[in-house]
């Protein structure tokens, strides 16, 4: 596990930790070694895809989140990132939670370097204020731009 797994962001609210463990859909409450991995459960772009290069939507669904969050300052640009940086691009949005469903969407006008390879990762995690960590799994975005 990498060394950027050890930093962790604001401490926030549990909004809720999930059932037994018996439920496989069920986010457990992880460690600062081991945090508990949130689900994404819908991707725009999906992952692998190849898209055309201008006005992009980007978002994904975490599925059943035990916590609420926010994705601000936290997602960059992996090292197998090849696209350049974006041209113009709004932060994510968050969705009002639907249940325990959150959705985080924003548009990218276009990124710099087409053909290129867009993949986002987390570089941190949360910290409830009951101890309890939990992560993005990475990619959290992985798709292709064609011209």
């Amino acid at each position: 596990m990498s060394s950027r797994r050890g930093l962790f962001g604001l401490v926030l609210g549990l909004a809720g930790v999930a059932g037994c463990a018996s439920e496989p859909a069920t986010i457990l409450c992880g460690t600062e070694v081991a945090p508990g991995e949130l689900r994404i459960t819908k991707r725009i772009p999906e992952l692998g895809a190849s898209v055309k290069n201008l006005d992009l939507e980007e978002s994904f669904k975490v599925g059943g989140s035990p916590i609420s969050f926010d994705v601000q300052g936290i997602l960059i640009e992996a090292a197998t990132h090849t696209a350049g940086y974006a041209l113009s691009r709004r932060d994510f949005s968050m969705q009002p939670m639907l249940g325990k469903d959150i959705t985080f969407q924003r548009v990218v006008d276009a990124w710099s370097e087409a053909p290129g390879h867009v993949e986002i990762e987390a570089i941190a995690g949360w910290k409830t204020e009951d101890g309890c960590h939990y992560r993005l799994p990475d990619p959290v975005l992985s798709y292709d731009v064609t011209p």
